[in-house]
């Protein structure tokens, strides 16, 4: 018997109880405290949270975004008690499983981390979703500079893994993507470049090698670079050049077709350019709605968007369960002002609360959910918000 590829599969102490908790029932209840809006936010520990919400909601989000904490050494935000690859892993487990029982058959989940637990965490989500729902990672600079104390070299960025709940899943367009390609030419139906027809990498085959016939009499035939080593070949088959013979331009001795400049193009996997932000500016969105930063560390709303827009279409549901301040709902929002769209957010968060002399405390709020309801409603949500009771 031929065996198979090899399968990895992390193993922790405390592995087997981890996974039983995503089957063990919910001991609370949600419990509505202000608002009626179509954005929710809930208070409580996110897996209880998220075993409330799976009656209801279960197969129904397009995208989940979460920026859990990250297993550094230092105290976590969330809860120190997650220190250490074991803890952490049995931390995040049982969340992913109901993550993935959240999401439709062509959801995405989007999971920021940093170099530590990177490669666990990949291992761990293929394990959940499977090894043909790894779409691939993303990597987002974070910053611009600095990193004076850093031992080997400066790291300014940070992944975000992402998943699919099925292999068919994928990424919209870029709508925004800067397009490098000139396009020189135009026509009724808009700018254009010229392509040629003859290509040198998409592998010889003899049916694709034959003569065309220009209206001028001229035959153009495939230009091999070495002709005693044929490696070039038509895009088209004969049958689709006599069909489309019209859309072809023939000038000197290749033959042309039209390249459109499209409207969009695929999401890159690379997130530097200034449009993504930077961790400086998702301070800077705080300051804009509170004056002061508030909290430490949030995502931007300009890299937020991007993933919304990139992920989750005009009536799509999106869910972040390590919300933070917000930026995912803050993200949801903006790209619904941009194209009108009616997407909907599910923030959950614990209701960790906010050291005596920080600056949210000062500023009256008791916990970070707190700075969270606040951050959506002064961003334009509609929030109606629960509370996890009982648990």
């Amino acid at each position: 018997m031929t065996p198979g590829p090899e399968r990895y599969e992390l193993t922790w102490a405390g592995k087997r109880a981890s996974l039983a908790l995503a089957e063990a029932p919910a001991s609370g209840t949600l419990a509505a405290v202000d608002g009626d809006g179509p954005h929710r936010l809930i208070k409580g520990d996110n897996l209880e949270a998220l075993k409330l919400l799976e009656p209801e909601l279960g197969g129904q989000v397009r995208m989940i975004y979460i920026d859990p904490p990250y297993n550094t050494g230092e105290a976590f935000t969330y809860r120190d008690m997650y220190q250490g690859h074991d803890r952490w892993l049995s931390m995040m487990a049982p969340r992913l499983i109901l993550a993935r029982r959240m999401l439709r058959d062509d959801g995405l989940i989007l999971v920021s981390i940093d170099e530590h637990e990177h490669r666990n965490l990949v291992i761990l989500m293929t394990e959940i979703f499977g090894e043909d729902c790894y779409i691939g990672d993303l990597i987002w600079k974070k910053k611009s500079g600095g990193a004076s104390q850093a031992f080997a070299f400066a790291v300014d960025h940070e992944y975000i893994v992402v998943f699919g709940r099925n292999p068919g899943a994928s990424m919209f367009d870029d709508t925004q993507a800067n397009v490098s390609t000139r396009y020189p030419h135009r026509d009724e139906r808009g700018l254009y470049s010229l392509e040629r027809l003859d290509k040198q990498n998409l592998g010889y085959h003899d049916s694709l090698d034959f003569p065309i016939e220009g209206p001028d009499g001229r035959v153009r035939t495939v230009h091999h670079k070495n002709p005693e080593r044929k490696q070039a070949r038509w895009r088209w088959n004969a049958e689709t050049v006599k069909a489309r013979y019209d859309e072809l331009i023939f000038r000197g001795r290749f033959v042309y077709t039209r390249n459109y400049r499209k409207a969009s193009a695929r999401p890159r996997s690379l997130l530097i350019d200034a449009r993504f932000g930077r961790t400086r500016t998702g301070s800077r969105n705080l300051i804009d709605l509170f004056g002061t930063e508030v909290l430490d560390y949030p995502k931007p709303v300009r890299l937020m968007a991007h993933l919304v827009r990139t992920c989750a279409g005009p009536d799509d549901l999106v869910l972040d369960f390590f919300a933070g301040s917000g930026s995912t709902a803050h993200g949801v929002l903006a790209v619904n002002e941009e194209d009108g769209g009616r997407r909907r957010s599910i923030s959950i968060q614990t209701d960790v609360p906010c050291e005596p002399r920080s600056k949210a405390r000062k500023l009256g709020f008791q916990s970070i959910a707190d700075v969270c309801a606040e951050r959506i409603r002064r961003a334009g949500g509609e929030l109606a918000v629960f509370e996890v009771v009982g648990a």
